[in-house]
């Protein structure tokens, strides 16, 4: 997968403001929602509530329940024409909509800023979603088990980890990396993993290759989308670390690979991507 999906994927590019009030004759819940943020997206389907759904965003093929739905672009690149053609009373986005984009889906319909990067924000955006479409009880329970499953659980004896967002290759200046102020950081440090990056990311999910060095993470592990990904490829992937025999982790056989789509998702599998985590830290610590 390029770059390119995984910004618009993750949202790579605060409170949230008050809920808007929905027009609706016959409940005070939404009713026909466009949404266009994949986090958002797998959280309606966890809670049930495809069938208020009248779009889904891009990237979301995967997802049988909700494939027949027409896309509706990306929170940062939105279809207009496309959501007003669905006549939407509620658009379901994230922080990743702001500015003149968040201004023009207002003109569309109510559209809730909702911040979604770090858990606290993810659980109270998850609560406000779940109040709009009359799934407040269960959007409480799903948000609740989200602060639990991502509280930290690391020592000063955890090992410093490394999560890439995707394989590097020779001509790379920088690796696109997990920040440790994210969803996904939090997931690492949940699984027992200290962030080998020491300080918060702003801006952009990179991480130069001298930076990497000075950094010298202990395990060092890598995201690939593809579940089709050759064999030769994956040793084209393992080959590219040949060059840094310097760094801990390759001297000690500590890279590994994790294979798989849902490992990306941003929505509530963040939590079996936590698990995911746990068992290859596991299994690379073994080695």
């Amino acid at each position: 997968m390029g770059v390119m999906w995984l910004i618009a994927v993750l949202g790579i590019g605060c409170s949230a403001e008050p809920a808007p009030e929905l027009k609706t004759d016959a409940s005070p819940y939404a009713q026909r929602v466009a949404v266009i943020d994949p986090g958002v997206h797998e959280l309606l389907i966890r809670l049930k509530a495809t069938g208020v759904m009248v779009g889904r965003p891009d990237y979301t093929d995967e997802f049988e329940v909700t494939r027949p739905l027409p896309t509706l672009g990306t929170g940062l690149s939105p279809s207009y024409e496309e959501i007003v053609s669905t006549g939407p009373d509620l658009i379901l986005t994230t922080h990743a909509s702001r500015g003149s984009v968040l201004e023009n889906l207002r003109k569309i319909a109510p559209t809730p800023f909702l911040p979604w990067l770090t858990v606290d924000e993810v659980a109270q955006s998850t609560r406000v979603i779940g109040g709009l479409i009359d799934r407040a009880s269960q959007a409480n329970e799903l948000a609740s088990r989200l602060e639990r499953e991502l509280a930290p659980a690391t020592s000063s004896k955890s090992p410093r980890v490394l999560v890439l967002l995707s394989p590097p290759s020779a001509s790379d200046a920088d690796l696109w990396v997990i920040k440790p102020n994210s969803l996904h950081g939090a997931a690492l440090q949940a699984a027992g993993g200290r962030h080998a990056i020491p300080a918060e990311i702003v801006g952009p999910p990179t991480l130069s290759i001298e930076a990497l060095l000075q950094i010298d993470p202990e395990i060092i592990l890598v995201l690939i989308a593809d579940l089709q990904t050759a064999p030769a490829k994956m040793a084209e992937y393992q080959k590219f670390w040949d060059r840094f025999g310097m760094l801990q982790a390759v001297k000690n056989g500590r890279i590994g690979f994790m294979v798989g789509r849902t490992h990306f998702y941003t929505g509530p599998g963040v939590m079996d991507f936590k698990a995911a985590l746990q068992a290859k830290l596991e299994e690379v610590q073994s080695r």
